[in-house]
Parts: structure tokens; sequence; C-alpha cells
């Protein structure tokens, strides 16, 4: 860029330029909002020569920066954005020709890609309007092309035209421009919201029209001046009630409570529901969509700064992993081992650089590059992290196996503790359900020990019988021996 002394002084120069024209369009608007008289005023002079005169050279002053600030958009972002978007429409026709190569056996994708006419040789007439069309679709390019444009309207046409001019305040500064941005993000919920309440009101509409016309009636005892007798009057005076707190109770005339068909008792229901439907619902879903973008657009902005803040942008490591290695690491890794601005000077050296004179390593990344690749990036990986992760390795070790074996002696503790609650509430129900067996077996014990008693006397009673038998028997025997 430095080759190129206007371009570069203009990329240099350019928030200056900004500035500048910012200050010199407040200073127009200020001085016709003091010096400008209508020609019909009460004041002798009307505006002053030398009022007329500082707006005229200001105007003049304006149109130069505006200019400038256009070219430097030309000639800075707009050539790089010409340039990335030709290197897109390159890499989608690859991809196209890569998809028919797959298909396509005869012939190989390096062949078709040499034998492409459009990747060979672009038409003259093709490169120059597609180069237009991207410069054309590039916002900075855009919004400079119109505020120069308003800038000499405001000179030549009407000096209306340099209150629009009040709108670049919010490019200059980050907050409006962040607000104006969430706002564009949601047109179309805001388009559809609006059209929505334009219907509710149409519908509205028509009920006033076939059956409240009555009381639109300019010359009635409100004298408001609205009346309601063509449909597209009665959609003008209930779209004006939007700017109203009380909805068409307010532009309306009073109805009249005492007569017989209840007319007034359903105008006033009507009011009601008018300003509950429209006013306060409808109306509200608009306002509703706006405050929760500019709340999402605070989130997005708000997690974009931590992530800017406590992330490394080429690695990805966030800084409280630094932090543990030492206080103070992510800084000296931001800058110097992952400084993101030795990375875009290394790529913008790939670019200008000869292809013949590429090393290995640079034909590499300028390959990868250009296939939109990272993956050259260090992602998760850091020089800091490492060196510091191989001397705390064996601490690391120490400390894994510390945790491990107070995990089995709590295992173990937690285990005994079931198997003792298991135990007690074994026990408890062997107490509930043996206890009554063991008090039947003992009453059983004591009916069996009862009965072997009577056993046993019985026993002894037919012992003592059979002796006696025996000795009664043994004389006669005797006797017949004889």
């Amino acid at each position: 860029m430095r080759k190129y002394i206007i371009p570069y002084l203009l990329n240099y120069c350019a928030n200056e330029i900004l500035y500048i024209a910012v200050i010199i369009m407040l200073v127009i608007n200020l001085l016709m909002l003091i010096g400008l008289r209508h020609s019909t005023s009460p004041y002798r002079d009307g505006t002053s020569d030398e009022i007329e005169l500082g707006i005229n050279i200001l105007g003049i002053i304006v149109i130069c920066f505006h200019g400038m600030l256009l070219l430097q958009a030309v000639l800075g972002p707009g050539v790089v954005d010409v340039g990335i978007s030709w290197s897109d429409w390159r890499i989608s026709r690859e991809e196209e020709i890569s998809k028919k190569a797959r298909k396509n056996i005869a012939a190989s994708r390096e062949e078709m890609l040499m034998s492409d006419p459009q990747l060979k040789k672009v038409p003259l007439y093709k490169k120059i309007f597609r180069s237009a069309y991207y410069l054309c679709t590039n916002g900075k390019v855009v919004r400079y092309a119109f505020f120069l444009f308003v800038s000499i309207m405001g000179y030549v046409h009407h000096r209306i035209w340099y209150t629009i001019l009040l709108l670049q305040v919010s490019i200059s500064s980050p907050v409006l421009s962040t607000l104006f941005r969430a706002l564009t993000a949601n047109v179309v919920p805001l388009i559809l919201t609006f059209l929505l309440m334009i219907f509710v009101i149409f519908i509205f509409t028509t009920i006033s029209f076939y059956k409240f016309t009555d009381l639109y009636d300019p010359l009635g005892s409100r004298g408001n001046g609205f009346n309601c007798y063509s449909l597209s009057q009665c959609l003008l005076v209930h779209l004006d009630t939007l700017r109203n707190t009380g909805g068409i109770g307010d532009t309306a005339d009073w109805p009249t409570y005492y007569s017989k068909d209840g007319y007034g008792y359903w105008f006033s229901f009507f009011r009601l529901a008018y300003y509950v439907i429209v006013m306060l619902v409808v109306s509200n879903l608009f306002f509703g969509i706006i405050v929760d973008s500019l709340s999402t657009s605070r989130s997005i902005r708000e997690y974009i700064l931590v992530d800017q803040e406590k992330k490394c942008f080429i690695c990805g490591v966030e800084r409280n992993v630094f932090d543990l290695v030492k206080p103070g690491t992510y800084d000296i890794h931001i800058g110097e081992e992952h400084n993101m601005w030795q990375y875009v000077y290394f790529i913008h050296y790939l670019f200008n650089r000869k292809k013949s004179k590429l090393t290995g390593q640079e034909h590499y990344v300028m390959r990868m590059i250009n296939s939109r690749d990272v993956t050259f990036f260090p992602i998760g990986q850091s020089i800091v992290l490492s060196s510091a992760s191989f001397s705390s390795m064996k601490a690391a070790e120490k400390a894994a196996k510390k945790v491990q074996e107070e995990k089995k002696q709590e295992e173990i503790r937690k285990e005994a503790e079931r198997n003792a609650s298991t135990s007690e509430i074994v026990d408890a129900l062997i107490r509930r359900n043996f206890e009554p067996l063991k008090k039947q077996l003992d009453d059983n014990k004591e009916a069996v020990d009862s009965l072997r008693g009577h056993m046993n006397d019985l026993n002894k009673t037919l012992r003592a019988q059979l002796r006696l038998q025996q000795q009664q028997e043994q004389p006669l025997s005797v006797q017949k021996r004889i």
C-alpha cells in the first residue's frame, strides 16, 4: 500500500477525515439553526450575507471531505472486498468443476481446471461489470457515496439535505452504529408487525365508516377538524391516532348515551376496544421488537468483548488456562507467541511474494489459505502450555494418584456403610419375621418334652407289668416240671 502514496494517506488518515467532516456538518446545521430567517419574518435584515457565505463555503468543504472518504472506501476496503469476492468466485467455480470431475472418469480434475474457459481467462467486460458489482455491494462504499450525494444536493438544491448529514454521527459513534445495526437486523419482523398494525386499524376504520361516521364531523362540538366521509379519510384519521395516547377517543365527538338504540354505549365499547387492541397490544408489540433487538445486540456485544479479552484469537485457549501456569502469562502469550498482527503480516507477505520464491512451508500455508482451510493455525496448542505441562506432569500424576486413592477410600467407606446398613436391615427382618416362629418352636418343644415324659412313664408302667407277669408265670412252669 505504501507504494501508492494517495491510497496509503487516505487509509492512514481515514478516521481524522471522518471526524473533520462530522464537525463541519455540525457547524453547518448550527449556523442554519442560529442564522437562517424566512423572508416573511418580522426581522428587518433576514438572513445575513455572512451566514449565507459561511454555509456555502462549509458546504464546498464538506463535499471535498466526503469525496475523500468515498475515494478511501473505494481504494481501501472496496478493492480488498473485490479481491476477496473474486477469490470466492474462483473457489466456488473450482468446487463445481471438482463435482463434475468426480462424475466424469474420462478426465481428471486438473485437466478440467486447466481447460475451463472461465478460469483460464475471464473476459474484460465481465471482469469490469462483476468488479463494479462487488464494489457497489460494499457497505462502506455505498454509505459514503450516499453522504457525498446528500452533501452535493445540499449545496446545489436545498439546504434541507444538510440535515440528513446529521445521520453521519451514527457512523462515527460506535454506540449509535451498534444500535443502528441492531435495528436493521430486525427489519423484516418490524415491517410485518407494522403491517399487522395497519390491518387491525383498517378493521376498526371500516367499523367507524359504516357505524360511527357522524361522530367524526369536523364541525361537531369537539371542533377537532377530522371527518370520516370516505374510507380513505377515515383510515388517515385512525392512523393519526397512533400519536395520541387516548386512541380515537381524542378525535371523535362524544356520543349520546340517552338514545334508544344504545348508540353511545356501543361507541364507548368500540373506543375502549380500539384503545386496548391497537394502542396497548399491537403498538407495544412493535416497540417490544425494537427493545428485544437492542437487548440481543447488547448481549452479543458483551459476548464478543468477553471473547476478545479472555480468549486467544489464534489458538482459542482461554485466559484462565494460562493464568494457572503463572499470572500474566496470557498477556505475554498474545503479545509475543500468538500475536494476531504477526499472522496478518505473514499472510500479507505471502500474497505479495512471488510463488516461485516461496519456501515449502510458505507454499503449504498459501495453499491452505486459498482453500479457506485454517488448520495450519495452532488451534488449542501453545508452547507455554506445553512446557508448563511437561514440568508439572509428575506433580499432576501424584495429584491424580492421590485423588484416586481418596476415591478408593471413599468407596470402601461407603461400601462399609452400605453393608452395615444392610446387616441392620437383615437383623430387623429376622427379628420381625422369626421371633413368632421361635416362640412357636419353644411352645412345641415344651409339648414334645411333656409328651416324652408321658411316654417314659407309660414305658415304665409297661415294664413293671411285664416283670410282674413274668414273676407270676415262673411258679407255674416249675410245677409243671415236677
